[in-house]
């Protein structure tokens, strides 16, 4: 129990650190987002969010299913942009790209 309790906060305490670059309101007027924690850290956040947004579209009552759409479609389309920015500016090591299936770009650059 006491393991489960410790994994969990480490979890979300990283999570929590990114709700902290990004801002706690749910709808932000900013356009851009300075991002304070290391891309080792951002990088399965990034996963875990967009597997969950995949998940949900078989998850959801009728009537959510048109927001849970939109919602999807906003998380699928900017995760591999966010991942492949880290590609681009060199924050991923081999290990992660590979594991972000963006082994590719390291051979093309």
């Amino acid at each position: 129990m006491h393991f489960d309790a410790q994994r969990l906060r480490r979890r979300y305490e990283i999570e929590l650190r990114l709700l902290d670059d990004l801002g706690w309101e749910s709808e932000s007027d900013a356009e851009r987002f300075e991002l304070t924690m290391p891309a080792s850290e951002l990088k399965p956040i990034i996963e875990r969010l967009y597997w969950s947004a995949v998940g949900t579209l078989n998850d959801n009552p009728e009537e959510l299913i048109e927001s849970a759409l939109k919602a999807t479609k906003d998380v699928i389309s900017a995760c591999p942009a966010i991942l492949q920015r880290l590609v681009e500016d060199d924050l991923l090591d081999r290990e992660a790209r590979q594991g972000a299936d963006l082994a590719a770009t390291e051979r093309d650059s």
